[in-house]
């Protein structure tokens, strides 16, 4: 320890610097490609029977989450979900609630009637959507999308409702 801390002492206070400077330039470039990969090319298939391409919502910001009837956070956040949007629907906001393929279709069915779900929901019954996020962890995970397409964050676990109407606003707002 005592010859690291030596060393460190002879570096010279410029070096020092620029290392620092390198090292936050970094951090920042990671923070802010890291999840800048656009989203797949899938195709979801909602309670109607409708066909929804993904790629068919650009230009909006999208939430696509995916959720079980047997999931206590995914029916906590419902009531988060509708809020949105009631509120952000007019400014652009899709939201998309896609049903894990073990999810009986007429327990999802039952499920977005009795709670008036106002947003799309769809099934994934051959898994083609969770497979096409990259195997989804657990429920509820969820995508946040940006109108160009891009993958701007995912959250594993409950909404942090705050932090995803703060990014979505962002968006709006620079559209």
């Amino acid at each position: 320890m005592r010859k690291w801390l030596s060393a460190l002492a002879r570096v010279r206070p410029s070096w020092a610097a620029a290392g620092l400077v390198l090292l936050v330039l970094a951090a920042w470039v990671m923070l802010h490609t890291a999840d800048r990969r656009l989203a797949p090319e899938v195709e979801f298939v909602t309670l109607s029977g409708q066909r929804i391409g993904l790629n068919s919502l650009r230009g909006h910001p999208v939430l696509v989450t995916f959720w079980s009837t047997s999931c206590g956070p995914c029916v906590d956040d419902m009531g988060h979900l509708i809020r949105m949007h009631e509120e952000l629907e007019d400014r652009g906001l899709r939201i998309v609630a896609v049903a894990m393929p073990y999810d009986p279709p007429n327990r999802v069915i039952e499920m977005a009637r009795a709670r008036g779900l106002p947003y799309t929901v769809a099934l994934d019954v051959q898994g083609k959507a969770v497979a096409a996020f990259g195997d989804v962890p657990g429920t509820p995970t969820t995508y946040l999308i940006g109108p160009d397409g891009g993958i701007r964050a995912r959250t594993v676990g409950p909404l942090d409702v705050a932090t995803v109407t703060e990014q979505l606003l962002t968006m709006m707002e620079s559209a």
